[in-house]
């Protein structure tokens, strides 16, 4: 157990299939170490209060996705590396109490399925393909969506345009796409943008003031990221 509980915001529970979880880098109230994810799950659903859960390394199948539905306290629910597939997507279960969804290295090759997730406010698809035609896909879902980030993601300007069509969206991150400044130019003249992070090889000073300068309320910054170096031969 680590970090300090926040009985407003609701317990941080951190599911791991063995004790390797580094705490400081993901501060959790309470960690269940388990292989077998449905167990760990049941385990969740005996403590009140949860308001944060991540699954790390953990395969999700579909009894164990029904078993989520049954955690209703829930409001920020994070995924990373569960082997989660658009076929298994299809079996998600409505969960409208989640607000914040996390997908860090998932199989999707197809647009996956935030509609199950009615009352989505901010969603992170990071080390997850995502490309142009998902993108079209993601953005009849986007009615409530207030936050974007993609990381390492073959979105380019095309994709990024779709956003216009999110019309609560006004924070988003870029890290290793395919981006270009174009493309942050038109995302900043959105009328609902309020702040844009991109990595290195986005972000310049010159950029900076000039978004500035047009759009004074626009926080336009950089996320300390570099680019990522060109591929060579045999890579």
């Amino acid at each position: 157990m680590a970090g300090d509980l926040d009985q407003e915001e609701g317990f941080r529970i951190c599911l791991v299939p063995h004790s390797a979880y580094n705490f400081e880098e993901y501060p959790a109230n309470i960690a269940i170490q388990s292989p077998h994810t449905r167990e760990a799950l049941s385990a969740v659903g005996s403590i009140h209060n949860v308001g944060e859960l991540e699954i790390k390394g953990l395969t999700l199948e579909e009894p164990e996705l029904q078993e989520l539905s049954k955690l209703t306290t829930i409001r920020r629910l994070l995924l990373s590396s569960n082997s989660l597939n658009n076929d298994l997507m299809k079996s998600f279960p409505v969960l409208p109490e989640i607000t914040r969804l996390y997908l860090i290295n998932q199989r999707f090759t197809t647009a996956p399925r935030i509609g199950r997730f009615p009352n989505l406010r901010s969603i992170k698809l990071f080390a997850t393909p995502v490309s142009d035609e998902m993108m079209t896909a993601l953005a009849g879902c986007g009615e409530t969506l207030e936050f974007l980030g993609l990381q390492r993601a073959s979105v380019t300007d095309r994709g990024l345009s779709v956003l216009s069509r999110f019309p609560k969206l006004n924070n988003v991150y870029l890290v290793h796409t395919e981006a270009s400044v174009s493309g942050i130019r038109k995302l900043a003249a959105m009328q609902s943008m309020r702040s844009i992070a991109v990595d290195g090889g986005l972000f310049s000073e010159e950029l900076a003031t000039e978004l500035k300068q047009k759009y004074p309320e626009l926080s336009f910054g950089t996320t300390n990221d570099p680019p990522l170096l060109p591929k060579t031969a045999g890579q």
